[in-house]
Protein backbone atom coordinates (compact mmCIF):
# COMPACT_ATOMS: atom_id res chain seq x y z
CA UNK A 1 0.00 0.00 0.00
CA UNK A 2 2.99 2.40 0.86
CA UNK A 3 4.46 1.82 -2.30
CA UNK A 4 1.19 2.47 -4.20
CA UNK A 5 1.23 5.57 -2.26
CA UNK A 6 4.85 6.67 -3.47
CA UNK A 7 3.81 5.69 -6.81
CA UNK A 8 1.31 8.13 -7.04
CA UNK A 9 3.49 10.86 -4.87
CA UNK A 10 6.05 10.26 -7.97
CA UNK A 11 3.80 10.57 -10.38
CA UNK A 12 2.20 13.57 -9.16
CA UNK A 13 5.41 15.61 -8.92
CA UNK A 14 5.84 14.52 -12.34
CA UNK A 15 2.68 15.51 -13.56
CA UNK A 16 3.40 18.86 -12.17
CA UNK A 17 7.46 19.72 -13.49
CA UNK A 18 5.42 18.92 -16.86
CA UNK A 19 3.16 21.36 -16.29
CA UNK A 20 5.71 23.92 -14.85
CA UNK A 21 7.51 23.28 -18.27
CA UNK A 22 4.61 23.81 -20.33
CA UNK A 23 4.00 26.98 -18.62
CA UNK A 24 7.24 28.13 -19.10
CA UNK A 25 7.81 27.56 -22.60
CA UNK A 26 4.43 29.21 -23.70
CA UNK A 27 5.19 32.00 -21.61
CA UNK A 28 8.40 32.22 -23.20
CA UNK A 29 6.85 32.15 -26.71
CA UNK A 30 4.52 34.55 -25.18
CA UNK A 31 7.30 37.25 -24.69
CA UNK A 32 8.97 36.54 -27.87
CA UNK A 33 5.99 36.99 -29.84
CA UNK A 34 5.21 40.25 -28.08
CA UNK A 35 8.50 40.99 -28.65
CA UNK A 36 8.27 40.93 -32.02
CA UNK A 37 5.20 42.32 -32.51
CA UNK A 38 6.54 45.64 -30.52
CA UNK A 39 9.28 45.25 -33.25
CA UNK A 40 7.01 45.31 -35.73
CA UNK A 41 4.28 47.74 -34.63
CA UNK A 42 7.52 50.42 -34.13
CA UNK A 43 8.83 49.66 -37.40
CA UNK A 44 5.60 50.39 -39.27
CA UNK A 45 5.19 53.35 -37.25
CA UNK A 46 8.51 55.01 -37.87
CA UNK A 47 8.10 54.19 -41.54
CA UNK A 48 4.56 56.06 -41.66
CA UNK A 49 4.66 58.93 -44.26
CA UNK A 50 2.16 61.70 -44.33
CA UNK A 51 1.14 63.99 -47.42
CA UNK A 52 -0.96 66.10 -46.16
CA UNK A 53 -2.75 67.55 -42.86
CA UNK A 54 -5.92 69.26 -41.66
CA UNK A 55 -6.48 72.33 -39.24
CA UNK A 56 -8.90 72.94 -36.61
CA UNK A 57 -8.96 76.12 -35.07
CA UNK A 58 -8.40 76.30 -31.07
CA UNK A 59 -8.17 79.91 -29.75
CA UNK A 60 -7.49 83.10 -31.31
CA UNK A 61 -6.66 86.56 -28.99
CA UNK A 62 -5.77 90.13 -30.46
CA UNK A 63 -2.23 90.13 -32.18
CA UNK A 64 0.70 92.31 -30.41
CA UNK A 65 3.95 92.51 -32.30
CA UNK A 66 5.69 91.65 -29.07
CA UNK A 67 4.15 88.16 -27.82
CA UNK A 68 6.25 85.25 -27.17
CA UNK A 69 5.44 81.43 -26.55
CA UNK A 70 6.71 78.40 -25.19
CA UNK A 71 5.54 74.97 -24.76
CA UNK A 72 3.76 75.31 -21.48
CA UNK A 73 2.71 71.45 -20.33
CA UNK A 74 0.59 70.40 -23.23
CA UNK A 75 -0.52 74.51 -24.46
CA UNK A 76 1.44 77.26 -24.43
CA UNK A 77 2.26 80.20 -22.92
CA UNK A 78 2.16 83.33 -24.08
CA UNK A 79 3.44 86.25 -22.74
CA UNK A 80 3.92 90.25 -23.67
CA UNK A 81 4.91 93.38 -21.97
CA UNK A 82 1.32 93.03 -20.35
CA UNK A 83 0.90 89.61 -18.64
CA UNK A 84 0.89 86.29 -19.52
CA UNK A 85 -1.79 83.66 -20.50
CA UNK A 86 -0.90 79.56 -20.33
CA UNK A 87 -3.55 78.23 -22.71
CA UNK A 88 -4.35 74.05 -23.43
CA UNK A 89 -4.12 71.77 -26.50
CA UNK A 90 -8.12 72.65 -26.73
CA UNK A 91 -7.54 76.31 -26.03
CA UNK A 92 -9.11 76.40 -22.75
CA UNK A 93 -7.47 79.67 -20.43
CA UNK A 94 -5.37 77.49 -17.79
CA UNK A 95 -4.47 80.78 -16.28
CA UNK A 96 -3.56 84.61 -16.50
CA UNK A 97 -1.57 86.89 -14.67
CA UNK A 98 -1.17 90.69 -15.53
CA UNK A 99 1.89 92.93 -14.95
CA UNK A 100 4.18 95.52 -16.29
CA UNK A 101 7.37 94.85 -17.74
CA UNK A 102 9.49 96.37 -20.60
CA UNK A 103 11.11 93.57 -21.98
CA UNK A 104 10.18 90.20 -20.42
CA UNK A 105 11.95 86.67 -20.90
CA UNK A 106 10.54 83.49 -20.02
CA UNK A 107 11.32 79.67 -18.91
CA UNK A 108 9.13 76.84 -18.03
CA UNK A 109 9.69 73.72 -16.38
CA UNK A 110 7.13 71.31 -15.50
CA UNK A 111 4.06 72.95 -14.25
CA UNK A 112 6.05 76.28 -13.35
CA UNK A 113 7.03 79.16 -15.12
CA UNK A 114 9.31 82.48 -14.62
CA UNK A 115 8.65 85.38 -16.14
CA UNK A 116 10.85 88.20 -15.57
CA UNK A 117 11.45 91.90 -16.78
CA UNK A 118 15.08 91.77 -18.40
CA UNK A 119 17.17 94.89 -17.30
CA UNK A 120 14.70 95.37 -14.87
CA UNK A 121 14.05 94.77 -11.42
CA UNK A 122 10.90 92.05 -11.34
CA UNK A 123 9.92 88.20 -11.75
CA UNK A 124 7.33 86.53 -11.18
CA UNK A 125 6.89 82.20 -10.29
CA UNK A 126 4.30 80.99 -11.60
CA UNK A 127 2.59 77.61 -10.54
CA UNK A 128 0.53 75.27 -12.43
CA UNK A 129 -2.77 76.82 -11.26
CA UNK A 130 -1.67 80.37 -11.57
CA UNK A 131 -0.96 81.03 -8.01
CA UNK A 132 1.66 83.83 -8.37
CA UNK A 133 4.67 84.92 -6.43
CA UNK A 134 5.81 88.51 -7.45
CA UNK A 135 9.68 89.51 -6.60
CA UNK A 136 11.64 92.70 -6.39
CA UNK A 137 15.37 92.53 -6.35
CA UNK A 138 17.52 95.11 -6.10
CA UNK A 139 19.61 94.49 -9.58
CA UNK A 140 18.97 94.42 -13.29
CA UNK A 141 18.01 91.13 -14.10
CA UNK A 142 20.17 89.51 -16.98
CA UNK A 143 19.15 85.56 -17.20
CA UNK A 144 16.59 83.36 -15.61
CA UNK A 145 16.05 79.65 -15.31
CA UNK A 146 13.31 77.62 -13.37
CA UNK A 147 13.46 73.78 -11.73
CA UNK A 148 10.46 71.04 -11.64
CA UNK A 149 9.70 71.92 -8.50
CA UNK A 150 9.30 75.95 -8.91
CA UNK A 151 13.28 77.14 -7.39
CA UNK A 152 13.92 79.88 -9.97
CA UNK A 153 17.85 80.44 -10.79
CA UNK A 154 18.04 84.46 -11.49
CA UNK A 155 21.26 86.16 -12.53
CA UNK A 156 21.11 89.92 -11.87
CA UNK A 157 24.43 92.77 -13.03
CA UNK A 158 25.34 96.16 -11.41
CA UNK A 159 28.28 98.46 -11.26
CA UNK A 160 30.84 95.68 -12.36
CA UNK A 161 29.62 92.62 -9.92
CA UNK A 162 26.74 90.14 -11.15
CA UNK A 163 25.06 88.06 -8.83
CA UNK A 164 22.96 84.53 -9.10
CA UNK A 165 20.01 84.12 -6.32
CA UNK A 166 17.81 80.80 -5.84
CA UNK A 167 14.37 82.32 -5.25
CA UNK A 168 11.01 80.01 -4.55
CA UNK A 169 7.18 80.44 -4.00
CA UNK A 170 7.83 81.00 -0.40
CA UNK A 171 10.61 83.82 -1.19
CA UNK A 172 9.50 87.13 -0.03
CA UNK A 173 10.60 90.71 -1.56
CA UNK A 174 13.61 92.16 0.22
CA UNK A 175 14.11 89.24 2.42
CA UNK A 176 17.18 86.85 1.66
CA UNK A 177 17.53 84.30 -1.37
CA UNK A 178 17.17 80.99 -0.71
CA UNK A 179 21.11 81.21 -1.95
CA UNK A 180 23.29 83.75 -3.70
CA UNK A 181 26.82 84.63 -5.08
CA UNK A 182 28.42 87.16 -6.28
CA UNK A 183 31.06 87.68 -9.17
CA UNK A 184 33.35 90.48 -10.70
CA UNK A 185 33.65 91.60 -14.17
CA UNK A 186 37.17 92.25 -13.85
CA UNK A 187 38.08 88.83 -11.89
CA UNK A 188 35.46 86.39 -13.06
CA UNK A 189 34.48 88.20 -16.55
CA UNK A 190 30.84 88.80 -18.13
CA UNK A 191 28.58 86.27 -18.06
CA UNK A 192 26.80 84.15 -20.94
CA UNK A 193 24.39 81.97 -19.31
CA UNK A 194 22.89 80.04 -16.13
CA UNK A 195 21.06 76.65 -15.50
CA UNK A 196 19.52 74.93 -12.92
CA UNK A 197 18.60 71.52 -12.64
CA UNK A 198 15.56 69.93 -12.58
CA UNK A 199 15.70 69.37 -8.56
CA UNK A 200 16.62 72.81 -8.18
CA UNK A 201 19.82 71.84 -6.14
CA UNK A 202 22.25 72.27 -8.97
CA UNK A 203 23.20 75.05 -11.15
CA UNK A 204 25.71 75.98 -14.15
CA UNK A 205 27.07 79.28 -15.32
CA UNK A 206 29.12 80.02 -17.94
CA UNK A 207 31.30 83.18 -18.19
CA UNK A 208 33.73 84.86 -20.64
CA UNK A 209 36.60 86.92 -19.65
CA UNK A 210 39.80 88.69 -20.93
CA UNK A 211 43.17 87.14 -19.71
CA UNK A 212 46.15 88.95 -21.69
CA UNK A 213 44.64 89.77 -24.60
CA UNK A 214 43.03 86.57 -24.79
CA UNK A 215 39.40 85.36 -24.16
CA UNK A 216 39.02 82.66 -21.92
CA UNK A 217 35.27 80.56 -21.11
CA UNK A 218 34.56 79.13 -17.90
CA UNK A 219 31.50 76.89 -16.43
CA UNK A 220 31.34 76.33 -12.72
CA UNK A 221 29.27 73.89 -11.20
CA UNK A 222 27.58 74.42 -8.01
CA UNK A 223 25.87 72.38 -5.76
CA UNK A 224 23.31 73.48 -3.13
CA UNK A 225 22.13 70.11 -1.68
CA UNK A 226 23.69 68.29 1.03
CA UNK A 227 26.84 67.42 -0.49
CA UNK A 228 27.76 71.28 -1.32
CA UNK A 229 27.47 72.34 2.27
CA UNK A 230 31.10 71.73 2.94
CA UNK A 231 32.31 73.15 -0.38
CA UNK A 232 34.05 76.39 -0.92
CA UNK A 233 31.14 79.06 -2.03
CA UNK A 234 28.66 75.70 -3.09
CA UNK A 235 31.53 75.09 -6.24
CA UNK A 236 31.58 71.68 -7.08
CA UNK A 237 33.72 72.01 -9.72
CA UNK A 238 35.10 74.85 -12.61
CA UNK A 239 36.11 74.38 -15.84
CA UNK A 240 38.21 76.46 -18.71
CA UNK A 241 36.78 75.85 -21.88
CA UNK A 242 39.57 77.53 -23.51
CA UNK A 243 38.80 80.35 -26.22
CA UNK A 244 36.17 78.53 -27.66
CA UNK A 245 32.67 80.46 -26.26
CA UNK A 246 29.93 78.31 -24.24
CA UNK A 247 26.50 80.51 -24.55
CA UNK A 248 24.62 77.98 -23.97
CA UNK A 249 24.14 75.56 -21.33
CA UNK A 250 21.94 72.88 -20.13
CA UNK A 251 20.27 70.13 -17.54
CA UNK A 252 19.27 67.57 -20.24
CA UNK A 253 18.24 65.45 -17.11
CA UNK A 254 18.93 66.17 -13.18
CA UNK A 255 22.42 64.71 -13.57
CA UNK A 256 23.17 65.25 -17.49
CA UNK A 257 24.66 68.65 -18.46
CA UNK A 258 24.92 70.08 -21.89
CA UNK A 259 27.26 72.76 -22.90
CA UNK A 260 27.08 73.98 -26.04
CA UNK A 261 30.57 75.34 -27.74
CA UNK A 262 31.37 77.34 -30.75
CA UNK A 263 33.00 74.15 -31.57
CA UNK A 264 31.00 71.40 -30.37
CA UNK A 265 29.48 70.68 -27.43
CA UNK A 266 30.56 68.81 -24.22
CA UNK A 267 28.52 66.62 -21.97
CA UNK A 268 28.94 66.28 -18.15
CA UNK A 269 27.68 63.78 -15.54
CA UNK A 270 27.00 65.69 -12.28
CA UNK A 271 25.36 63.76 -9.40
CA UNK A 272 26.97 65.53 -6.84
CA UNK A 273 30.49 66.30 -8.17
CA UNK A 274 30.47 66.80 -12.20
CA UNK A 275 32.54 64.60 -14.22
CA UNK A 276 33.39 64.42 -18.22
CA UNK A 277 31.04 62.28 -19.90
CA UNK A 278 31.85 63.26 -23.45
CA UNK A 279 33.78 65.67 -25.72
CA UNK A 280 32.32 66.59 -29.39
CA UNK A 281 34.21 68.19 -31.36
CA UNK A 282 33.31 70.23 -34.85
CA UNK A 283 35.02 71.58 -37.59
CA UNK A 284 32.15 73.08 -39.80
CA UNK A 285 30.15 76.37 -38.87
CA UNK A 286 27.56 75.64 -36.48
CA UNK A 287 24.08 76.96 -37.45
CA UNK A 288 21.98 75.42 -34.32
CA UNK A 289 22.02 73.32 -31.66
CA UNK A 290 18.67 71.91 -30.18
CA UNK A 291 18.18 69.17 -27.72
CA UNK A 292 15.00 67.03 -26.88
CA UNK A 293 14.80 64.51 -23.77
CA UNK A 294 16.88 61.75 -25.49
CA UNK A 295 18.98 63.77 -27.93
CA UNK A 296 21.20 66.44 -29.49
CA UNK A 297 20.60 67.49 -32.90
CA UNK A 298 23.99 70.00 -34.42
CA UNK A 299 22.54 71.45 -37.77
CA UNK A 300 26.01 72.79 -39.97
CA UNK A 301 26.59 74.88 -42.74
CA UNK A 302 27.30 72.43 -45.02
CA UNK A 303 30.53 73.43 -47.16
CA UNK A 304 29.83 70.30 -50.09
CA UNK A 305 27.76 71.13 -53.37
CA UNK A 306 25.09 67.86 -52.74
CA UNK A 307 23.01 70.30 -50.20
CA UNK A 308 22.67 73.56 -47.59
CA UNK A 309 22.93 72.17 -44.26
CA UNK A 310 24.26 68.76 -42.69
CA UNK A 311 21.90 67.74 -39.43
CA UNK A 312 23.32 65.55 -37.07
CA UNK A 313 22.04 63.98 -34.22
CA UNK A 314 23.62 62.82 -31.01
CA UNK A 315 22.65 60.33 -28.38
CA UNK A 316 23.55 61.69 -24.28
CA UNK A 317 26.63 59.54 -24.61
CA UNK A 318 28.26 61.81 -27.13
CA UNK A 319 27.50 58.86 -29.84
CA UNK A 320 26.53 60.06 -33.48
CA UNK A 321 22.81 58.74 -34.49
CA UNK A 322 22.51 60.11 -38.26
CA UNK A 323 24.02 62.25 -40.31
CA UNK A 324 22.12 63.26 -43.54
CA UNK A 325 22.30 65.89 -45.71
CA UNK A 326 19.37 68.70 -45.94
CA UNK A 327 18.53 71.61 -48.83
CA UNK A 328 16.03 72.87 -47.27
CA UNK A 329 15.44 76.71 -46.02
CA UNK A 330 14.39 77.04 -42.33
CA UNK A 331 14.27 79.86 -40.08
CA UNK A 332 13.77 77.29 -36.86
CA UNK A 333 14.31 73.95 -35.37
CA UNK A 334 12.92 71.79 -32.89
CA UNK A 335 13.54 68.38 -31.56
CA UNK A 336 10.50 66.16 -29.62
CA UNK A 337 10.17 62.76 -29.18
CA UNK A 338 11.46 60.93 -32.62
CA UNK A 339 10.46 64.82 -34.70
CA UNK A 340 13.21 66.90 -35.97
CA UNK A 341 10.77 69.76 -37.54
CA UNK A 342 12.42 72.19 -39.52
CA UNK A 343 10.23 75.28 -40.20
CA UNK A 344 9.55 78.85 -41.75
CA UNK A 345 6.66 80.74 -41.48
CA UNK A 346 5.16 79.26 -44.17
CA UNK A 347 6.69 75.85 -44.74
CA UNK A 348 7.31 73.02 -42.88
CA UNK A 349 9.49 69.73 -43.65
CA UNK A 350 9.71 67.02 -40.33
CA UNK A 351 12.76 64.22 -40.67
CA UNK A 352 12.32 61.26 -38.18
CA UNK A 353 15.58 60.70 -36.09
CA UNK A 354 16.48 57.83 -37.94
CA UNK A 355 16.33 60.07 -40.95
CA UNK A 356 13.41 59.19 -42.93
CA UNK A 357 11.23 62.56 -44.41
CA UNK A 358 7.85 62.21 -42.59
CA UNK A 359 6.15 65.38 -43.81
CA UNK A 360 6.63 68.12 -46.21
CA UNK A 361 4.03 70.97 -46.53
CA UNK A 362 2.97 74.55 -47.46
CA UNK A 363 0.53 77.24 -44.91
CA UNK A 364 -1.88 79.26 -45.85
CA UNK A 365 -0.69 81.55 -42.97
CA UNK A 366 2.46 82.60 -41.30
CA UNK A 367 3.17 80.36 -38.66
CA UNK A 368 5.72 81.73 -35.92
CA UNK A 369 5.92 78.19 -33.56
CA UNK A 370 4.90 74.70 -34.05
CA UNK A 371 4.78 72.54 -31.04
CA UNK A 372 4.32 69.03 -31.05
CA UNK A 373 1.53 67.29 -29.32
CA UNK A 374 1.30 63.39 -29.63
CA UNK A 375 4.79 63.04 -31.13
CA UNK A 376 3.59 60.97 -33.71
CA UNK A 377 0.82 63.24 -36.01
CA UNK A 378 -0.41 66.47 -33.74
CA UNK A 379 0.83 69.58 -33.54
CA UNK A 380 0.07 73.34 -32.14
CA UNK A 381 0.54 75.71 -35.15
CA UNK A 382 1.13 79.35 -33.57
CA UNK A 383 0.75 82.71 -35.71
CA UNK A 384 -1.50 85.84 -36.51
CA UNK A 385 -3.12 85.54 -33.40
CA UNK A 386 -4.24 82.02 -33.60
CA UNK A 387 -3.56 78.53 -32.32
CA UNK A 388 -4.70 75.53 -34.96
CA UNK A 389 -4.36 71.92 -33.93
CA UNK A 390 -2.41 70.66 -37.23
CA UNK A 391 -3.56 66.81 -37.57
CA UNK A 392 -1.12 65.33 -40.39
CA UNK A 393 -2.88 62.96 -43.03
CA UNK A 394 -1.50 59.65 -43.63
CA UNK A 395 -0.06 58.83 -47.17
CA UNK A 396 -1.96 56.43 -49.23
CA UNK A 397 0.40 53.31 -50.53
Amino acid sequence: MERIKRGEMRAEQYRRKKQKKLVLRLSTLFMILAAIFVIIFAFIKKSRTYESYRLSRKAEWNMTTDTSYLPYKSGLLKFNRDGAEAISQNGQTLWNVTYNMKDPIADVSGSYAIIADRGGKQFCIIDGSGTTNRIEVLNNITYIDIAQQGVAAVMMSNVGKDYVELYSMNSISGETALANGETSVLTDGFPLDLAISKDGKKLITSYMRLVEDSLENWVTFYNFGEVGKSMFDHIAGNYKQGEALAPQIEFLTNDIVLVCRNDGFLLYTMQEIPKARAIVTIEEKIEHIVWSDSYICVVLKNTSNDGKHRVQLYNFNGKKQLDIIMNDDFERILLSGEDIVFYSRLSCVIYTIHGKEKFRGNFERNVEQIYPINNEDEYLLIGDGTMDLMKLIEAKN
